[in-house]
């Protein structure tokens, strides 16, 4: 039976972290405008601008969780190990919130965490990453694992959360 890991990113998979940014820099775009990766740019703003603000305490911890979030998270543990896999900002109280949010938020044991940008170092077979960045999916599955690239409008993919389950409830059934 194949001990498969599913690497679950957090921003754009189970927080919203683009309306958390356009409310922090007072736009007026809706999530669903925003269909490029880096959006703020089209604002004229530097990546030094854009991330500065990112630095209030909370921010990171009071994201809000996509409607499908939790539930999506629990169904994943059906299929084998969930360990959420997310990006830090180079804001020191980002890893400390994010670490918090999971537990607080979705229950997650801090052991199931991993925060670090490298999610590629993640890949082997039977190893899944659920992200909605397509160079973090292409480099996860440059180095054998299994990448699905999650639906939002900054991306091409139409693979919702029932999708994901749905091909990973698959994947499982191919070892019978």
């Amino acid at each position: 039976m194949r001990n498969l890991i599913i690497f679950l990113d957090m921003d754009g998979v189970l927080v919203d972290f683009v309306t958390g940014c356009l409310k922090i820099h007072n736009r007026p775009e809706k999530h669903d405008d925003i269909k490029d990766w880096n959006f703020y740019k089209h604002w004229g703003m530097s990546d030094k601008d854009f991330w500065s603000k990112f630095s209030t305490p909370g921010f990171w911890y009071n994201l809000e969780l996509y409607p499908w979030a939790k539930d999506f998270y629990e169904s994943l543990k059906k299929y084998g190990e969930v360990v959420i896999s997310t990006s830090p900002s180079s804001d020191p109280l980002c890893v400390q919130e994010k670490i918090s949010f999971c537990k607080d938020k979705l229950g997650v044991p801090s052991s199931n965490i991993m925060v670090g940008s490298r999610k590629e170092l993640l890949a082997a077979p039977d190893r899944f990453l659920i992200d909605d960045y397509t160079v973090n999916i292409d480099k996860f599955r440059n180095n054998k694992g299994v990448g699905l690239l999650f639906e939002q409008p900054w991306n091409n993919s139409i693979m919702n959360h029932e999708g994901c389950l749905e091909f990973i409830r698959q994947y499982k059934e191919l070892e019978l």
